[in-house]
């Protein structure tokens, strides 16, 4: 959000103003750009909790698998493991796809949307309201949905491939386990 940031500072009359950032996460390269834009203002940065963790809250579980593998794998898990609300998080929009025709075929009956940044905006916003409204108890997504979806109720997320960034990895992870409950990942 650097440039929406920038976009706000120009407005701003840095004598009257309290400035307050909320972030999950603080990476060292956006606290360097907070500090600079607001070296004439005293800004604190207060950090909670453990750094690049996955919450205490959430139990991870790992199996390695074959890429021919990871289809089926992915529909064992629904079949026999999966309880409750989750997101399959993929690595690419494609993938969304491939999942998407895989699980079609094979549980034509299960109640699951996809969310990917190619889906025309009005689907993606019909994908989003039917897991939130709890049509759907599946979200199979890319990383678009990995950062600023606060959902009460999602038990697990399976990462269906490991993302190319570990903050990535704590942004899935960080979607379930919220507000005091416990998640699975």
């Amino acid at each position: 959000f650097k440039r929406d940031i920038e976009g706000i500072l120009r407005h701003v009359e840095f004598s009257e103003t309290d400035i307050h950032f909320f972030s999950a996460t603080m990476p060292v390269d956006v606290k360097n750009f907070l500090e600079e834009k607001f070296r004439k203002k005293k800004l604190s940065v207060v950090e909670v909790g453990a750094v690049h963790m996955a919450q205490q809250r959430i139990q991870t579980f790992n199996l390695n698998v074959k890429p021919e593998e990871k289809l089926h794998a992915l529909e064992a898990f629904i079949k026999k493991t999966a309880q409750g609300r989750g997101i399959v998080f993929v690595n690419q929009k494609n993938q969304v796809e491939e999942v998407n025709a895989f699980l079609a075929e094979r549980l034509p009956k299960l109640k699951y949307r996809i969310l990917h940044g190619d889906l025309p905006e009005k689907e993606r916003i019909q994908s989003i309201r039917s897991f939130m409204q709890k049509k759907s108890h599946i979200l199979v997504a890319s990383d678009v949905a990995a950062r600023g979806m606060d959902i009460k109720d999602l038990d697990w997320v399976l990462n269906f491939g490991l993302p190319k960034s570990a903050i990535y990895y704590l942004h899935r992870c960080g979607r379930t386990g919220r507000a005091g409950r416990e998640g699975k990942v």
